[in-house]
């Protein structure tokens, strides 16, 4: 960092971009490697609340799981939840409609 002036000008050598550029490659391999074990335990939750093994989860079966992670809705809350989450209108959702629900609720990054 150098003063000209006023002014304050930050000499960034070729150097200093490639170790930034290996540091955000490191990172985002991370949080991508981060991300696919919480998927992984999600997925292996998911399929424990799945009583009967059909590969998806009925209102209780969801409102279960849902109760596990820390999250007791009033049952207009878990209702509209639930209809949000059931886009095959089946009355249960499937791993990926969880899933997507729970990244979006939470502000994740596929």
């Amino acid at each position: 960092v150098m003063a000209v002036g006023q002014c304050q000008v930050i000499v960034v050598t070729k150097q200093m971009l490639e170790q930034a550029s290996v540091y955000v490659h490191i990172k985002n391999r991370l949080e991508n490697l981060q991300l696919g074990y919480f998927h992984a335990n999600l997925q292996t939750l998911f399929n424990t609340f799945d009583g009967d093994g059909n590969g998806v989860l009925d209102q209780e079966e969801l409102r279960s799981l849902m109760k596990v992670l820390g999250y007791d809705y009033t049952q207009e809350e878990f209702d509209k939840g639930f209809a949000k989450m059931d886009r095959h209108f089946a009355d249960e959702v499937d791993f990926d409609d969880f899933l997507e629900f729970w990244e979006e609720a939470n502000c994740v990054d596929p």
